[in-house]
């Protein structure tokens, strides 16, 4: 199995502008429902569909992205 760092893995989901707003928008809606919100990276993580390789440690395939239920997130 593949494997992400945390870090890693939330330089890259942060890394656009619209990451911030979805996540304020998701925040804000919890906040309005329960009075308060909680989201983890593991959370966010397997949200995901799929990753690009190049976050991946020692990733040595030809794909571009892969599988999130092929990855582990790591400390």
């Amino acid at each position: 199995m593949y494997k992400v760092t945390q870090e890693r893995f939330i330089d890259w989901y942060f890394s656009d502008q619209d990451d911030y707003i979805h996540i304020g928008e998701r925040v804000k809606l919890l906040m309005e429902k329960t009075g308060y919100a909680t989201i983890s990276v593991e959370n966010i993580f397997w949200e995901q569909d799929e990753l690009p390789t190049w976050i991946l440690e020692d990733y040595d395939g030809d794909e571009d992205y892969i599988g999130a239920d092929e990855v582990e997130l790591i400390k």
